[in-house]
């Protein structure tokens, strides 16, 4: 019993002297170092792992990145507007009134709603009726006014008649007859009129019963 009283004397005694030099050594600026009858842990597989710092946030201070691990961000480019494109810009602009219809278009157009012109029969020439078509509206023409018509005014003679025809498919039935019944002649300004070739007047005579020099009375 008196021993283990002196004992805990003892082991109280050193304590207290270990909290005092620690204070000492804390005064002094010395790290601290644990007093020797510590256990320290095996060294190996079983060793314990080291207790890490505990972190201290600065207040006021970003954390710090490490820049040179990270590649640089690159800019990203204004942005630009692009161009409309010209079917764009067709689509968006609304087709100006037409000034270039003439006389002859008139005249060839108010002949058929008095019905002396007859409305365009079905008629192929090489196989094709747009040729037929194109046939009846020179003719026709040629022979009230003495002139022919543009593409567009072709076109609108045949859509007035009831055949709507888009000025392209014109031209383009022009360019494949290769000059044999259709020629073209400058008009005013850069209008290109298109007129019938003996040829064709040959077949306006025999397909369509169409006289020139002899006007139709309207």
């Amino acid at each position: 019993m008196l021993s283990q009283r002196l004992l805990d004397g003892l082991f109280k005694a050193l304590d207290f002297a270990e909290e005092i030099r620690g204070t000492v050594n804390r005064l002094r600026g010395k790290p601290t170092e644990p007093p020797p009858w510590e256990v320290s842990w095996p060294k190996g597989e079983n060793a314990a792992p080291p207790a890490s710092a505990p972190a201290v946030a600065v207040v006021g201070e970003p954390p710090s990145e490490d820049t040179t691990s990270r590649a640089p961000r690159r800019a990203k480019p204004a942005a630009t507007r692009k161009p409309a494109s010209t079917a764009a810009r067709r689509k968006s602009t609304p087709p100006a009134p037409s000034s270039t219809d003439s006389a002859a278009l008139t005249t060839l157009t108010d002949a058929l709603d008095r019905g002396t012109v007859p409305p365009p029969a079905e008629l192929e020439l090489k196989g094709k009726p747009m040729l037929g078509r194109i046939l009846w509206a020179l003719a026709h023409s040629q022979a009230l006014s003495g002139h022919g018509l543009t593409g567009p005014e072709v076109a609108k003679a045949l859509t007035h008649a009831g055949i709507k025809t888009a000025p392209n498919n014109v031209m383009r039935a022009v360019r494949q007859d290769g000059g044999e019944l259709f020629q073209r002649e400058d008009g005013a300004g850069r209008a290109v009129v298109l007129v019938l070739t003996d040829e064709g007047r040959r077949a306006a005579a025999e397909h369509l019963g169409v006289r020139f020099g002899e006007k139709v009375e309207g």
